[in-house]
């Protein structure tokens, strides 16, 4: 059986035309990889405790905005619901100079920082370092923020390590 020529283009054409299509999907992907990481942030949040003063910040160091949704903090596996519960817990009082600022949904923008929580009492810092962060403490702190990019791709940060995560639908 011969095959005519008219059917061997149409063949061919047929062939040439999915195979375009398969590129076409192939580049619309890393072009939509590509858009997704060009507005990528990373939220870390770490601890000052210079100057007999102790503070937490919080600092976009991603290319993207950083949509702040959900910040919680646990002292000892047991959720706080603020600054002066912490305090409170910890030291038994929170009746000392310290100042707050809300995280939770702000927009950072790259480069962007904001101060938590910031203990201007030097009794109060040291004893708020000693009983936290050091690798002695007798109590476990906990501080996660669960940020997103303008494309809702979501994360959590403990500190200095992002975790990809689904952190909304918790």
């Amino acid at each position: 059986m011969k095959i005519k020529s008219e059917m061997m283009i149409a063949f061919s054409a047929i062939f040439v035309s999915m195979a375009t299509l398969f590129v076409y999907m192939y580049q619309a992907r890393i072009m939509q990889n590509q858009l997704h990481t060009s507005v990528w942030p990373y939220i870390e949040w770490l601890y000052n405790n210079a100057n007999n003063e102790f503070s937490i910040s919080v600092e976009n160091k991603g290319i993207g905005p950083a949509i702040i949704h959900d910040v919680s903090m646990k002292l000892d596996q047991q959720a706080m619901g603020s600054n002066s519960e912490l305090f409170k817990k910890l030291l038994g009082s929170s009746n000392f100079n310290f100042v707050n600022s809300t995280v939770e949904g702000r927009v950072l923008l790259p480069g962007e920082k904001v101060e938590m929580v910031h203990v201007f009492d030097k009794e109060a810092a040291r004893a708020i370092d000693s009983l936290l962060l050091w690798t002695n403490s007798p109590h476990t702190f906990e501080l996660e923020i669960c940020y997103c990019s303008v494309y809702d791709d979501c994360w959590k940060t403990n500190g200095t390590k992002a975790i990809v995560s689904q952190c909304l639908e918790e």
